[in-house]
């Protein structure tokens, strides 16, 4: 993968996101999607904030504060046209398919992933359970 970004400033949103996510509460994911947003309007073509975007977006659907996967959706597809060759991209759209009960779906974007880069235990973890 190459650089994610050339805008230390997008990255730094980028980063305090992940910061923000890693709270795991309500208030935590949305301060998250809000400095993924500011990363992307940084950085238009910085796919791995959209990935963490649509991860986020995802997680409002999964925990009940958002009604439809639509948003995390959107955002993992076009973090993975955006950056086909980035496993975090296929990771995040896996994950996604995996909350809508597409498996088909899940485990053709953990396989990708896997390709892309195998060494990452989290990611074998999540792509075992596309086994079961």
């Amino acid at each position: 993968m190459q650089n994610p970004t050339d805008s230390a400033e997008a990255y730094d949103h980028y980063l305090r996101g992940r910061q923000h996510f890693d709270l795991y509460t309500r208030e935590g994911n949305a301060s998250a999607k809000e400095e993924f947003s500011r990363a992307i309007e940084l950085d238009p073509k910085f796919a791995r904030a959209y990935s963490w975007a649509g991860y986020a977006h995802l997680e409002d659907y999964k925990q009940g504060w958002a009604d439809s996967p639509d948003t995390a959706v959107r955002f993992a597809t076009q973090a993975v046209e955006m950056a086909p060759d980035d496993y975090y991209t296929h990771w995040t759209l896996a994950s996604v398919h995996m909350e809508l009960k597409d498996m088909v779906g899940a485990r053709r974007e953990y396989d990708r992933a896997y390709e892309l880069n195998g060494n990452d235990p989290d990611l074998l973890a999540e792509r075992a359970d596309t086994t079961c």
